[in-house]
C-alpha cells in the first residue's frame, strides 16, 4: 500500500479516489460548461495518475507534490481556468493553515510552563523574562516579519554590492555566523542598538516626538524629557538606547538647580521646611532624579 507524507509529517494511506473528488469538485464549480465532462475529466485522472505513478518510483511523496501534479495535469490537459481555480483554492487553504497555526501557538504559549524567551518559536530573547500580551502579540507575526527582513534586506545589499552578497548575507545567517536575534521582531528594518546624543534635547523635545516641550531648565523637567525620549526612541530600534552623554548633562542640570559645588552640600535642605512637609537634602533630591531615570 503507498503512503504518502501529510503536512503535520505524518503518514496516511495514499487514497486516489480524495484526488479525484477533489477535480470533480473544480470542475463542478466551473461556470463554463462541458461538451464531454466525464471524458475530460478522466483525461486528467489518467495524467494525474501517471504522474503519482513517476512520483513513487522516485522515493517519498508527500501531500504538496501530489497537489502540484493536479496542477499540472490539469494545464497539460489545457484547463487553464480550472487550474487557476484549483491554484487559488491551495493558495486560501494554506492561509487559513497558517492562521490556524498562529492561533495554535497563542493557545501553547498562554498554557505552557516556559518564560517568554523559552516560549518564542522564532528567536528567543534573554531580555525577555515574563509573559504578556504584549510579548506573545509580537511573537505571533515573527514568522512573517523574518521573511520581510530578509527580503527587504537582501534586495538592498543586492543593489548595493551585488547578487552574491546577497545570497551570502542568506547562508551566513541560517549558519549563525551573523547574530540573528530579534531580527523578526518587527517588519519594517531598524537599528539594532544605537547610541544617541543628547544635545537637540536641549532644544526641547517638540523636533523629537512632536510634544513641544519647552527646554529643559532644571534637573526634574531634563530627567522627565529624557525617560520620554528613551521609550519613545527605543520603540523605533531593535535593542538598546545608549547615552554616552548623560553624567555630563545630569551635571550640567544638577548645577543649574544647586550650583557649581552642589556636591559639597548634599546635606543641606533643598526643600523649605515650613513648605514642604518631608523636606529633602540637596543630595536626596539629586539621587532620586538619578533613580527616576534608571528605574524608568
Amino acid at each position: 500500500m503507498r503512503k504518502i507524507i501529510k503536512r503535520d509529517g505524518t503518514v496516511q494511506d495514499f487514497n486516489f479516489d480524495k484526488i479525484e473528488n477533489a477535480i470533480r469538485s473544480a470542475f463542478n464549480a466551473s461556470a463554463r460548461h462541458f461538451t464531454d465532462e466525464e471524458k475530460t475529466i478522466k483525461l486528467v485522472l489518467d495524467v494525474v495518475k501517471n504522474s503519482v505513478d513517476i512520483l513513487y518510483s522516485k522515493g517519498e511523496v508527500t501531500v504538496e507534490l501530489i497537489q502540484d501534479a493536479v496542477e499540472k495535469a490539469l494545464m497539460a490537459c489545457g484547463q487553464y481556468d480550472i487550474a487557476k481555480s484549483y491554484i487559488l483554492y491551495r493558495a486560501e487553504h494554506a492561509e487559513e493553515r497558517e492562521i490556524r497555526k498562529r492561533i495554535q501557538y497563542m493557545k501553547d504559549y498562554q498554557l505552557n510552563g516556559e518564560n517568554a524567551a523559552t516560549s518564542s518559536a522564532s528567536d528567543p530573547n534573554a531580555n525577555m523574562n515574563l509573559k504578556n500580551v504584549a510579548n506573545m502579540e509580537s511573537e505571533v507575526y515573527k514568522p512573517v516579519n523574518r521573511k520581510t527582513q530578509r527580503i527587504m534586506t537582501c534586495d538592498s545589499i543586492e543593489a548595493l554590492y551585488g547578487k552574491q552578497l546577497s545570497k551570502q548575507y542568506l547562508i551566513d545567517l541560517e549558519g549563525h555566523l551573523i547574530y540573528t536575534h530579534d531580527e523578526a521582531s518587527t517588519p519594517v528594518i531598524k537599528n539594532y542598538c544605537e547610541a544617541v546624543t543628547l544635545y537637540p534635547l536641549l532644544d526641547g523635545t517638540g523636533s523629537l516626538d512632536g510634544t513641544s516641550t519647552e527646554s529643559p531648565d532644571h534637573l526634574d523637567s531634563f530627567c522627565g524629557q529624557l525617560v520620554n525620549a528613551t521609550f519613545l526612541l527605543a520603540s523605533q530600534c531593535k535593542g538598546a538606547v545608549a547615552f554616552g552623554e548623560f553624567f555630563n548633562f545630569f551635571d550640567h542640570f544638577a548645577v543649574m538647580d544647586y550650583g557649581e559645588d552642589y556636591d559639597l552640600k548634599e546635606d543641606k535642605l533643598a526643600d523649605n521646611p515650613e513648605v514642604v512637609k518631608k523636606p529633602k537634602t540637596i543630595g536626596q533630591k539629586i539621587e532620586q532624579q538619578f533613580q527616576h531615570v534608571v528605574f524608568n
